[in-house]
């Protein structure tokens, strides 16, 4: 069966990426994630809200971005989505850049440039998105996004959770 032996593989290329972050045992904090990130990666990783993006339910629409720059890895996230989503979304393009995939190639100053700058790069972003393709028919390019949704997941478990109930954090 196809889909079992995908789901095996993004889960065994999920868990090798984190694997080479080498990280401490036991629950993370973000900031001890980012710190091992940036250590194997070489350069910083920002995280910030991509105010450019379109808005919710226009057609180019995304949840994050991950740029490679000179300088340091670029994560973007969508500022109207819910804060746990936020992370989740962040927590995926990390895996991005520790899967070693290359990330979006919208040159920063395109960025900048709001609508009309991320369109043509967010509107393949996503034709990549799992859900447009079966993992029987996956593409290279959707085993990528498959090994970012597992390893987020399997990240998100091991995040330090905050001393908030859930329904404080959900709307603190």
């Amino acid at each position: 069966m196809r889909t079992v032996r995908t789901n095996r593989l993004t889960t065994q290329l999920a868990e090798a990426a984190i694997d080479g972050l080498a990280l401490p045992a036991g629950p993370i904090t973000f900031d001890t994630l980012r710190t091992s990130l940036e250590r194997w990666f070489g350069k910083p990783v920002r995280v910030a809200p991509l105010d450019s993006l379109p808005a919710r339910g226009q057609p180019a629409s995304v949840t994050g971005l991950y740029l490679n720059t000179a300088d340091a890895g670029q994560v973007y996230f969508h500022p109207d989505d819910p804060r746990l989503y936020q992370l989740f979304v962040v927590l995926h393009e990390f895996m991005h850049i520790a899967a070693g995939h290359g990330g979006c190639h919208v040159p920063a100053d395109v960025l900048g440039r709001g609508y009309a700058g991320v369109t043509a790069e967010v509107s393949a972003a996503r034709a990549r998105v799992p859900g447009r393709t079966s993992p029987d028919q996956a593409r290279s390019v959707d085993i990528e996004e498959l090994v970012a949704e597992r390893g987020a997941m399997l990240l998100l478990t091991r995040l330090r959770t905050s001393t908030a109930s859930p329904g404080e954090d959900a709307f603190a």
